[in-house]
């Protein structure tokens, strides 16, 4: 679980660690220990087992996956940068936390955004079969060719039984 994805996620639903705390069963001192280590050690990555981090993400109505992976933390800063570009150029969204924040909360035109640039097997890792359901109502927010392709991905994925 990273600890910048649960700080935005509290931000961006307002509720106080204590809260959480309550939500999740998890203990306050638990949680306070996660942002003190993640401050103090710049250490993103909470290490937590996988009920636990079910349990904050069932508290914060989100998919689990959206707290445990970090899709950028690997890359060179040319390519983050690259991806800021991809992700960012239109300035629909001020910065990656902000275009994160609306991922999380499932925004179409995001969804869209990220589909367009990583493709829609990768986002069905992030949202599962789900992302194959909502297609029509993120694919306006796709480049016509390049939705056609996913389209015509998902037809072949069909007739194949594969979603």
């Amino acid at each position: 679980m990273l600890a910048s994805t649960l700080n935005s996620l509290l931000l961006l639903k307002r509720i106080k660690p204590a809260e959480l705390a309550r939500r999740s069963g998890i203990s306050r001192q638990a949680i306070s220990k996660w942002f003190k280590l993640a401050e103090h050690k710049n250490l993103n990555q909470i290490n937590a087992e996988w009920n636990t981090v079910q349990k904050i993400a069932e508290a914060m109505k989100v998919e689990p996956a959206l707290l445990s992976k970090d899709f950028f933390c690997k890359l060179t800063t040319e390519q983050k940068e690259n991806y800021r570009t991809l992700l960012l150029w239109d300035r629909s969204y001020e910065s990656m936390e902000s275009f994160t924040i609306a991922l999380a909360k499932k925004e179409y035109k995001a969804i869209g955004r990220y589909v367009q640039v990583f493709g829609i097997l990768a986002a069905e890792k992030i949202f599962g079969s789900w992302i194959f359901k909502k297609f029509d109502q993120y694919a306006p927010f796709i480049h016509p060719v390049r939705r056609k392709e996913i389209k015509n991905l998902c037809q072949n994925l069909q007739q194949l039984n594969l979603i």
